[in-house]
């Protein structure tokens, strides 16, 4: 009973949301039963691009479901469902819809594949895959899914791989790419701490502390980059100016300069209580 009542639903939700079309067009009159080609490629268009439900729900899917009769090889009839099963943590569902939407639209998507699964999942290898691919698809073009540098996203694949020589390369690249075409004032302050984080693991520590200041310095009052760069001095005896550092760390922290992002952790994020750790020690002399 409980099944009969959901497909009612779905299906009376799909009806109505074809009222707009039904009202405004008589190409698709809403007693209409059967269209030809160009008309269910058109009509896909038009249920996929509806505003009317919210993002994940039984709207939407509905929506979605009677779009993927009309056109299963739109890419949107896979990725927006992907996007809902992303969010509410269903990785089963998310791969086989990302899958299919890359297969169908590689260029438009195989990067947003790689950022999902690096922010979402920290799967370096099938990210980079996907950041690889997509370059050869554009040569001669940077790209940037999501808004996202690959190059950025390849040095956090890299660092997370193990690789650091590897992340300082796509680092340092995507750092003077982005001092010529916007300035080093407009990169964020974590470019700056992957820089530092790969010069650390390589044991370069006097380059490392270099990549911090750089970055505060273009980020002054960012909390991530002023904690760094107290710990880098910390560790370096230094703890007089790690002192100053780690008060306005905690300065920023609270007025809201720390990096963040919606859904997930971002890399190498900052907390109050990793300000207050180290605070507190730099406090006991």
């Amino acid at each position: 009973m409980e099944k009969l009542l959901k497909y009612y639903l779905k299906v009376t939700l799909a009806s109505l949301s074809l009222l707009p079309y039904a009202c405004n067009s008589q190409e698709f009159a809403f007693t209409k039963k059967e269209f030809s080609e160009a008309e269910k490629l058109v009509l896909a268009e038009q249920l996929l691009s509806s505003a009317y439900y919210s993002q994940g729900s039984v709207g939407e899917q509905a929506l979605i479901e009677e779009a993927v009769i009309y056109n299963n090889k739109h890419p949107n009839v896979w990725r927006i469902p992907g996007i809902s099963f992303l969010k509410r943590g269903i990785p089963t569902e998310v791969y086989e819809r990302y899958r299919k939407c890359v297969e169908l639209d590689p260029i438009n998507w195989q990067g947003y594949r790689g950022y999902c699964y690096l922010y979402f999942y920290r799967d370096y290898k099938r990210a980079l895959k996907d950041f690889d691919e997509l370059d050869v698809l554009t040569p001669d073009f940077l790209d940037y899914p999501q808004a996202t540098s690959i190059d950025y996203m390849r040095a956090i694949c890299y660092y997370g791989l193990n690789q650091p020589q590897k992340a300082l390369e796509y680092i340092d690249k995507h750092i003077a790419t982005e001092t010529k075409t916007v300035g080093i004032n407009y990169i964020g302050s974590v470019s700056f701490i992957i820089k530092g984080k790969a010069h650390e693991m390589l044991g370069q520590l006097s380059e490392a502390t270099k990549a911090y200041e750089t970055g505060l310095a273009a980020n002054e009052k960012n909390a991530d980059a002023a904690f760094y760069l107290a710990q880098r001095y910390s560790q370096d005896g230094k703890r007089a100016k790690a002192k100053e550092l780690i008060t306005m760390a905690k300065q920023n922290f609270m007025a809201g300069y720390s990096n963040s992002r919606p859904y997930v952790e971002e890399f190498f994020q900052v907390y109050l209580a990793d300000i207050e750790e180290l605070e507190m020690e730099l406090g006991k002399d």
